[in-house]
């Protein structure tokens, strides 16, 4: 295996992420960030819920499949005083050389804070790392705060999927990073 950096490393021949949990610094505060494991569960589904009016786009069984998947996908979830205040999820395509941001969130009493730019930068950064050509993400269309955030990251629209939010029909914003 070769070490990139302290926190991350790479499997050359499978192209995974190997994970170590470290203290982190976002804006001169202190946070814990670990990779997520199943029993992180509940509160993910609880971040969601506060993030999406009381309810949660993904089951504790979409979110145990996704966790599962170690060597092609990656949880990262930020807490302070052991409380978890966001997650990221990520898939990789060594294939297409794509690393696909699945699902981000940050609770509303801790929004505005860098969480998540700290989140988003964190994976395009060992995206880029480890040879990827692309970081692609989807978000609703009237996310606002979401599309001013990764186009400050240096994200681009690249399409529109209408109606891909299935529980009320909201169209999504395919956006695109390229690394290389």
């Amino acid at each position: 295996m070769k070490q990139i950096i302290p926190d991350f490393r790479i499997d050359e021949p499978a192209r995974t992420l190997v994970f170590q949990n470290h203290r982190i610094q976002i804006r001169n505060e202190t946070y814990f960030m670990t990779r997520a494991v199943v029993p992180d569960i509940p509160e993910l589904l609880e971040i969601e819920k506060a993030v999406y009016d009381g309810k949660s786009p993904w089951s504790a069984k979409i979110f145990e499949g996704e966790i599962c998947q170690k060597g092609r996908t990656l949880y990262l979830v930020l807490r302070k005083e052991d409380k978890m205040l966001g997650f990221i999820g990520c898939s990789t395509d060594a294939i297409t050389g794509d690393v696909h941001i699945t699902n981000i969130a940050v609770l509303p009493e801790c929004q505005g804070r860098g969480m998540g730019n700290f989140l988003v930068t964190a994976i395009t950064k060992r995206a880029r790392l480890m040879k990827f050509k692309t970081v692609s993400l989807e978000v609703r269309r009237d996310n606002q705060a979401a599309l001013n955030l990764y186009h400050q990251l240096g994200f681009n629209k690249v399409g529109i999927q209408e109606n891909y939010y299935v529980e009320d029909g909201q169209d999504a914003v395919d956006m695109l990073l390229k690394l290389r």
